[in-house]
């Protein structure tokens, strides 16, 4: 299926997960499946990655933001 930003692709998933809020919902952002050193996780996934010794975790937890159109700004760290 292909939807027309960004927003509106997250919206649908969260959608499909029954009994999950989506404040509660466990997203893993990635850069793309071959460049996967660095993610953007959302909140409910960082507790459990932070305990794990081989992630570190760069950073405090920030909105994602999205443009005008709708889609995902840059990954904060990844060029």
């Amino acid at each position: 299926m292909i939807m027309n930003s960004d927003w509106d692709a997250l919206a649908l998933a969260l959608k499909t997960c029954y009994r999950i809020s989506p404040q509660m919902a466990k997203i893993v952002r990635i850069k793309n499946t071959l460049e996967l050193e660095e993610i953007e996780v959302a909140q409910p996934c960082l507790n459990g990655l932070a305990a794990n010794a081989k992630v570190e975790v760069l950073s405090e937890p920030y909105p994602w933001e999205f443009d005008e159109q709708g889609n995902y700004k840059r990954l904060r760290r990844m060029p």
